[in-house]
């Protein structure tokens, strides 16, 4: 090597960190990431801190780290330049969430459609809405495949109007060579036989809320008068799953009352449920939102469930956790990485009486009401805002290191934080970085074995 030789930072950027005593770079740029040795860390962080670090003030003991990491940056992988990529996205609809019943059979206590809407968003959505919607989707949409997910409340208390907007939905998008994949997000305590075969008949993928034990479900998962849910949907998920249904996930929440979230998913891997996503409450407005002194021990959570999965995949155990997958999410699509998840530009939600907002999180916000079924969108303000927003629109995202893997979070969260869907909500940025830390852990020592 020469004597001159330096590894330089430039407009790069290497992120720095630290898993289970184990030494990590991340080019961000690149997507390089790697598992080093603490000498190589302390170069790379000379790096960061003074923008420049040659071979000639190497010490010797060090050089042979230093040229390992001098090929890398030779070869882009480390300091890599920054992309170039375009920041307009076309306004296609390829999605839509159907509010088909804002009403609920239970009073979960950080529920934000409960919280946050009004009576008149607490109501089932009638055959004709629903109809509408679909017929708006497929008029609106130059894709072969769509999406539409049911959402509540609890939609199967309007079973009778999802199994019609099904049927119609997939008549009308076989009339014009199309295909409509269907979702539905239940708490499964209506989740009878009937509605079972229909799922498993119409290949419809469902999202199954279960927060863990029954101790720690029952906490917050309630009916109105105050009784938990845990027997009823354990029981109701059990049969369903026996019944080799379409791809599904269990999705848990945690609170500031049931920080130890660990130990709820690996009660719902140990229950037999291969997939499991274990969401945080964040937001300014609840009092049983995640705060900053909640931190450290939600730190501590995922070092002890990474360390636990790890081992549990090192066994050959066929289990995945939502917030470890990383490229199945995005793809190597970069436009979508910078796009983010594309609320109010190819994805739109329709409440009870067929207002049209952004996503499922602004329905009964007045704001955010892009039109209506009969009208169309008429407010392109601010669906123009929806179409070109992304982490490049985004200030504290810019120079972020997570900014490829969570394309700027999501936009609801930052306006029930801050009440701007241009500022980031700290204490979820906090999470999102920490929890990526140890999912990039998790790759590099499944990538070794």
């Amino acid at each position: 090597m020469q004597k001159n030789s330096a590894l330089k930072k430039g407009n790069g950027q290497v992120h720095l960190f630290r898993c289970a005593n184990e030494f990590l770079a991340l080019d961000v740029n690149s997507g390089t990431l790697l598992e080093i040795s603490a000498e190589a860390f302390d170069l790379l962080k000379k790096v960061n801190q003074a923008g420049k670090v040659s071979l000639s003030e190497t010490p010797q003991t060090l050089q042979e780290d230093f040229n390992e990491l001098l090929t890398l940056y030779h070869d882009e992988a480390l300091f890599s330049p920054p992309l170039e990529y375009s920041v307009e996205y076309p306004p296609h609809l390829q999605g839509m969430c159907l509010l088909i019943d804002g009403r609920c059979n239970l009073a979960c206590s950080y529920c934000f459609i409960r919280n946050r809407t009004t009576y008149k968003q607490l109501s089932g959505m009638n055959f004709e809405v629903a109809h509408i919607a679909i017929d708006f989707l497929l008029q609106n949409s130059p894709y072969e495949e769509l999406e539409v997910d049911f959402f509540g409340g609890e939609p199967l208390l309007n079973f009778p109007n999802l199994q019609s907007t099904v049927n119609y939905g997939n008549n009308r998008a076989q009339a014009t060579g199309r295909k409509i994949n269907f979702t539905l997000t239940t708490n499964a305590m209506m989740l009878t036989p009937p509605m079972q075969e229909f799922l498993i008949d119409n290949q419809i993928e469902t999202v199954l809320s279960l927060d863990g034990s029954q101790e720690t479900n029952d906490l917050n998962r309630v009916d109105p008068q105050g009784k938990g849910s845990f027997n009823t949907v354990s029981q109701n998920i059990k049969e369903y799953l026996s019944k080799n249904p379409p791809p599904f996930f269990i999705r848990g929440t945690y609170t500031s009352q049931t920080v130890h979230f660990a130990d709820s998913v690996r009660y719902l891997f140990n229950e037999g449920f291969p997939v499991v996503s274990m969401e945080p409450v964040v937001g300014k407005n609840y009092g049983f939102a995640l705060k900053e002194d909640d931190l450290p021990e939600i730190f501590k959570q995922y070092e002890l469930l990474s360390q636990w999965y790890l081992e549990e995949k090192f066994k050959g155990r066929d289990i995945t956790f939502f917030h470890f997958l990383l490229d199945p999410l995005r793809g190597p699509d970069l436009k979508r990485r910078t796009g983010g998840c594309g609320a109010g530009r190819d994805y739109l939600a329709i409440s009870p009486e067929g207002n049209i907002y952004p996503c499922h999180q602004f329905v009964g916000e007045n704001d955010f009401i892009l039109g209506n079924l009969t009208e169309g969108l008429n407010n392109l303000l601010l669906r123009n805002r929806f179409i070109s927003l992304d982490f490049s629109t985004k200030d504290k995202c810019l120079q972020c290191w997570a900014r490829f893997y969570c394309s700027g979070g999501c936009h609801a969260n930052h306006y029930f934080a801050n009440g701007n869907i241009y500022q980031p909500d700290d204490l979820e940025c906090t999470l999102l970085k920490k929890r990526l830390e140890w999912a990039l852990w998790i790759k590099v020592k499944l990538k070794q074995s």
